[in-house]
Parts: structure tokens; C-alpha cells; sequence
């Protein structure tokens, strides 16, 4: 029998991680509209070193999931170099997509282009949250005889996805009775988004197993996974699925493969963690199918000569595959030192010669052309308890799974393109936002040469904050007035140009296109 455990189980792992170099920290965001189509997006930004910083602005129309509006026109405090401060501005005119309805997701990223220390987020596996997820797992996850505990652990991934702010999604489907669901959560990138690598397991077991190295080893390892590379941010997104329903025909990643990849996306990379959890130093522990040594004579000979020890971890991937295979035993070797990779490229055909081969849920990857390994201790080819009710906690060698966890979270690092940034967003509703402004009456003439005069209107406020923001951010005026009821700006110095003349009074906020001939 397993132990239900309350749902703040895994948001109490999710702890956040604070690196020894901070990122640059954008505050104070938010964003007005006019009826001209001009959203003013105001912000602050610090940084520790007081270096410039890049300012990247997207925008999303679908609930932040991906941010592909252009927002390529916006001028002012965007791009590089823009130096720390207060009251800094971004002019976006968003004329193309105003007839489009609903919040619009407004996302900064703030990049010092420091360098990133890989190794320090190596550094932060811990086997002591390795073994404490094995625990809360432990016990059949069959979508049968174990329901109860499969549905817990389903909830409990959304809770810890959404505890470490990853954008959540459950994709389901049925199986009789049965909704089976993936579990998703993803790290978007901050210049490339459409790319994307993902970190997976299956979190199901065979009926009759406790399931720890088959496989809860692998849920623990992307859980630890994601718990590190969230707290970062990264060019390129990173996503992590817990697939249902691999014990029954790898159905869980079939129906991800086949319905819910976006067509913008492009996977360059899965790491499917499939057994990560058992290794022995024992003479002749190693097995393997019937052919081995004639396809991968060199891996071969590499584990006769150790005496057919169960000690490494294979890295296998198809044709397609060889370069995030070859790149996973690459950052092994600078990271994990201790870890002993074997890597084994699967011929092209693969599915007829070495079926074996394609045994967990990368295989839907494979047959769909796109780049996918298999990160696994072997299964029955190593482990006795493959399958059994035998496959519990005592088996686990956590220095092993530890490093495994570390050299894939040091090839996802690398591959998608650490970026020393931090970001914020807000939301805004462009035909929502767009409302009268009481407080103006009248702005004459426009366009302007020498004497701008603004009227206002009959509304309740103490304090007008007045800006004129040239095309390109800068702030050309910058006053505070006691309820006035006439303005006279005289421009006559300014140079001819398009410019946004804003109005702040109390938490509302007004802004005009100002032509100045």
C-alpha cells in the first residue's frame, strides 16, 4: 500500500534557488493605451554590477503560452545597452492587432550578458530530494489497480509545476474509463521560444510494482531538474512532461507526439529518463539482447573490458539523435566526470534490428523524425527487479542517479543558451484600456508649432504628473502641476517630430500623439 501524501508536498520541494550572481531585476511594470493605437509600457531596472543591460519586450495573445505578436516597432528604453534606472519607457504601436480581442501578455527581459556558471547549477542536485520525491512515489501507479495514487501524483505535479511558475498545461485523453493525462510544464525562452528541449518521464508502473527504478527514478530526476533550471532563464524553452500510460503501449507520449505539438514548434532535443536509478559494480551484472556486440562492437569491448559491470548509463539515440546524443556525452564529461556514459546510436532501422531499443516514450519522437535519447540504466538487461515487486527504494544507487540528473540538467543548460536575466510581466487589454479620459478636454492645435494648449476637464484629482516622450523613449518634459485648469507647453524648441504627450493623475493615465511641426 502506498501513503497518500498532502499536495504541499511537492511545492515544499520547489524551493527557490538564489545564485551567487544576480541578474538584473525589472520592477514596477505596467502598461497604458490610447485610442491612437500607442501602449506605454513604464518599468524600472537594477542591476548589482550598475552595468547596461539588453531590454527585450514580447508580446503574447494566448494566455502567455507563446509570444509571436511583432512588437519589432517599439522604440525607447528597449534593446541594448540601456542603463539601470528609474521611470524607464518603451513606445509600442500596436495599430497591426488592435481589431484582436482579449489581454495581451506584455513580457521584459533584462540580460546583463554576464557569463553563466554551468557547474553551479550542477552543483545543486541533491539526492536528499531525490530519495525524499522516491518515497512520495513509491507504490503501483497502474491506472487500474493503483488509480488513487496515480491521481494524487497527477495533481501534485500541476501543484509543483505551478510552484515553480512554470506555464502549466494537462493534456488529456481517454482510456475507457480512465482520463489519462500529461503533465506539462515549460521554461518559454527569451529570444527563442519556438525551440524547444524537453526533460520526461513516465510516471506510471506495472501493476504489481512499487515502480522506483521503473519509474519513479526517472519523475524524480526531471522533478529535481526542473526544480534548478527554473530558477534561471534560458534562450531557448525547456519543457517537462510527466507521460501517463507508458506501461500500456507508451500511449501517453503517442498522443503528445500526434495532438499537442504546436506546428510553430521545432523539439530539438528530448531526454526521456527512462530507469536512471540502478547500478552495480559487480562482475558480469550487464546483460544484453541477443546482437549487441555485433551493432556496437565498440560499447561492447568498452564493457567487457570493465568486466561487464552495470556502472554506466546509456545514451542511446537514432540516427537523427547523434548530435544532442553526442552533446549529452560531451557535457558529461565536462560536468559529471564520475559518470560513465555509453553511448549507442540506433541504426535507421531501428524499429526491425533492435526493437529493444525503443522501449520507452522517446520512441514517438523517433518515429516522427524528431531528436530524442534515451537516458536508462538498462531495464532488465541490468536490473533484477525490473518489473517486480522488488523494485524499492533499498535498490537505488543515489550517487548514480544523482550524477545522471546532473550531466542531463548540464546538456539541457548548454543546449538551450543560459542567459544571465531575469523578467516580469503584465497584462493589458487593448480595447478595454482604450477608454475616455475625463480629466482632458481639449489639446489644440495638433499638429503644433510654437504653443500647445491644453484644456482640462471637470474631473476630482489634486496632481497632474505631465510627460512628453520623444519617438524614441526620451523624456523631453517632465512636470507636476496643482490642478491646473489651462496649459500652455510651448514647443517651439523642440525638434519636428511624432511625440506621446502623457497624462498621470492618481492611478489612472491618459496619453495623445502629438505631431510638432
Amino acid at each position: 500500500m502506498f501513503k497518500t501524501i498532502n499536495l504541499l508536498f511537492f511545492a515544499l520541494l520547489a524551493t527557490t534557488l538564489i545564485g551567487q550572481n544576480q541578474a538584473p531585476v525589472i520592477t514596477n511594470l505596467s502598461a497604458t493605451v490610447d485610442s491612437d493605437h500607442i501602449v506605454i509600457i513604464s518599468y524600472d531596472v537594477s542591476d548589482n554590477e550598475n552595468e547596461d543591460v539588453e531590454i527585450r519586450l514580447r508580446i503574447s495573445d494566448d494566455n502567455g503560452n507563446t509570444y509571436t505578436i511583432d512588437a519589432t516597432n517599439a522604440t525607447g528604453d528597449v534593446g541594448y545597452p540601456i542603463p539601470p534606472g528609474l521611470g524607464k519607457q518603451i513606445i509600442w504601436d500596436h495599430t497591426d492587432v488592435v481589431e484582436m480581442d482579449g489581454n495581451f501578455f506584455i513580457k521584459l527581459t533584462a540580460d546583463d550578458r554576464l557569463g553563466f556558471d554551468i557547474q553551479e547549477l550542477v552543483d545543486q542536485v541533491d539526492s536528499n530530494r531525490l530519495l525524499n520525491t522516491l518515497q512520495y512515489l513509491d507504490g503501483p501507479r497502474h491506472w487500474i489497480t493503483g488509480n488513487d495514487h496515480v491521481l494524487d501524483i497527477q495533481d501534485s505535479l500541476v501543484t509543483y509545476f505551478n510552484e515553480l511558475n512554470l506555464e502549466t498545461a494537462v493534456y488529456t485523453f481517454p482510456k475507457g474509463n480512465y482520463e489519462a493525462k500529461n503533465i506539462v510544464g515549460s521554461m518559454t525562452g527569451i529570444s527563442d521560444n519556438d525551440s524547444i528541449y524537453i526533460v520526461d518521464a513516465h510516471y506510471d508502473s506495472v501493476s504489481n510494482s512499487p515502480g522506483i527504478d521503473d519509474n519513479a527514478s526517472g519523475v524524480a530526476g526531471f522533478m529535481e531538474a526542473a526544480r534548478i533550471l527554473s530558477q534561471y532563464e534560458f534562450h531557448k524553452t525547456i519543457r517537462f512532461i510527466g507521460f501517463d500510460l507508458e506501461e500500456t503501449g507508451l500511449e501517453g507520449s503517442i498522443n503528445y507526439v500526434e495532438n499537442d505539438i504546436p506546428d510553430n514548434e521545432q523539439i530539438k532535443g528530448v531526454f526521456n529518463l527512462e530507469m536512471i536509478g540502478y547500478a552495480t559494480d559487480q562482475p558480469n551484472s550487464q546483460e544484453f539482447p541477443d546482437g549487441f556486440e555485433l551493432l556496437f562492437g565498440d560499447a561492447y569491448n568498452e564493457i567487457a573490458a570493465n568486466d561487464f559491470r552495470g556502472d554506466f548509463i546509456n545514451n542511446i539515440g537514432h540516427p537523427p539523435s547523434v548530435g544532442i546524443m553526442n552533446a549529452f556525452e560531451n557535457y558529461a564529461s565536462i560536468y559529471v566526470p564520475e559518470l560513465s556514459v555509453i553511448s549507442l546510436p540506433a541504426p535507421a532501422s531501428w524499429l526491425i534490428i533492435t526493437p529493444d531499443l525503443g522501449r520507452s516514450d522517446h520512441a514517438p519522437f523517433w518515429l516522427d523524425n524528431k531528436p530524442a535519447l534515451m537516458i536508462s540504466d538498462g531495464a532488465n538487461f541490468r536490473n533484477p527487479n525490473y518489473h517486480e515487486s522488488t523494485d524499492v527504494i533499498e535498490t537505488i544507487n543515489f550517487e548514480f542517479m544523482s550524477n545522471v540528473v546532473k550531466a542531463v540538467i548540464a546538456t539541457v543548460a548548454e543546449l538551450s543558451e543560459p542567459a544571465h536575466a531575469t523578467t516580469a510581466t503584465t497584462t493589458i487589454d487593448l480595447v478595454a484600456e482604450i477608454q475616455e479620459f475625463n480629466c482632458v478636454q481639449s489639446i489644440a492645435p495638433n499638429p503644433v508649432t510654437d504653443l500647445l494648449t491644453i484644456q482640462m476637464g471637470d474631473c476630482d484629482f489634486e496632481k497632474l504628473h505631465l510627460q512628453l516622450f520623444a519617438s524614441s523613449g526620451y523624456i523631453v518634459i517632465d512636470k507636476h502641476f496643482d490642478h491646473p485648469r489651462l496649459l500652455n507647453l510651448n514647443v517651439s524648441e523642440i525638434p519636428t517630430g511624432i511625440y506621446i504627450l502623457q497624462f498621470n493623475v492618481g492611478i489612472e493615465s491618459y496619453s495623445e500623439k502629438i505631431i510638432i511641426e
